[in-house]
């Protein structure tokens, strides 16, 4: 009778075991699903925000500077390109995974007469915190395109600073200028010239 009760004893508690072990792997089986769905959910948000992002008609960027130790800034090692769109890379004619692989590559196209104002610009933004806006000359493919740059830094608790923006190609609206404003020289010596009076009638 003993040896009788402690064989059921024994099977109640291997039933309960079992019992456990498929209680436990029905949960991870649903957890396994729920994961695999939010993967799939994960995946949709990207490709969706991918195709938002790429095919916008300006550059766009984000990137992170990181504070020294001494929590200075100004390092070209310190600046990380985190994202960026294809836009972008086709305005400066440079390859994404070599513009994420080396940032500093930018200043390298930037003009030389136009260099010292990006920096002072953007190390202005940098201190005070403000939105950067810049205007100048960049070398793409041995010809000058003129971009501006929009960007808005954001400090972050770890003390690194955040940059999102936007590039835009001015370059027609430069050439279009400068042309008007030659034009309107030219049509001005001409009528000092041709010593007329002049008259404009609304």
């Amino acid at each position: 009778a003993y040896l009788s009760e402690n064989t059921s004893t024994q099977n109640n508690e291997a039933a309960s075991i079992i019992q456990d072990l498929l209680n436990i792997q029905s949960a991870l089986t649903s957890e396994i699903e729920h994961l695999q769905q939010s993967t799939l959910s994960l995946k949709e948000e990207r490709l969706y925000f991918s195709d938002f992002y790429n095919n916008q008609s300006e550059g766009i960027f984000h990137c992170r500077e990181v504070a020294s130790a001494s929590g200075n800034f100004g390092s070209e090692q310190n600046f990380k390109i985190e994202m960026v769109n294809d836009r972008l890379c086709e305005i400066i004619g440079v390859k994404r995974r070599d513009l994420i692989a080396n940032p500093s590559s930018i200043s390298t196209i930037i003009s030389s007469q136009d260099l010292f104002s990006f920096v002072e610009t953007h190390s202005k933004s940098r201190k005070q915190l403000i939105p950067c806006s810049w205007e100048g000359r960049i070398t793409v493919r041995k010809k000058t395109v003129w971009v501006r740059v929009e960007s808005c830094p954001r400090k972050i608790e770890n003390g690194d600073i955040i940059w999102f923006g936007m590039l835009y190609n001015i370059t027609e609206q430069k050439t279009t200028k400068e042309t008007l404003d030659e034009t309107l020289i030219k049509l001005a010596e001409v009528i000092e010239g041709a010593k007329i009076g002049t008259l404009e009638w609304n």
